[in-house]
């Protein structure tokens, strides 16, 4: 039997901020609502409509803003099975299997 585990999920109300810091590599999704995601370094920015995800590509501050009240995922990038480098960077913080868990520490809430 195989389980597939999904990644904690976070509720946002509307105009609610999520702020992570040096989130490179993690996968920001929604399950219901719309969020704005905004890249430090990036002039583009993204909205994550339900059953959509985005992967933040710079490393720096990454503002997530619920433009309507949303279930939204946080999870680490996904590694491929025939990646060399997956063991080695589970060392790294921001790319090791507690990055979940340390972007959630470093995630500061608050609301406009």
């Amino acid at each position: 039997m195989q389980s597939k585990a999904q990644a904690p999920a976070l509720f946002l109300e509307h105009g609610e901020v999520l702020t992570l810091d040096d989130a490179k590599g993690v996968r920001i999704g929604a399950r219901t609502g719309m969020v704005w995601v905004t890249q430090e370094g990036r002039f583009q920015d993204d909205i994550v409509s339900p059953g959509d995800a985005i992967v933040v590509t710079n490393a720096g501050r990454t503002i997530v803003q619920a433009l309507r009240p949303a279930w939204i995922t946080i999870a680490p990038r996904p590694e491929a099975a025939n990646d060399p480098h997956g063991i080695h960077e589970a060392q790294d913080e921001r790319t090791g299997p507690n990055c979940v868990e340390k972007v959630r520490l470093r995630a500061h809430l608050r609301g406009l």
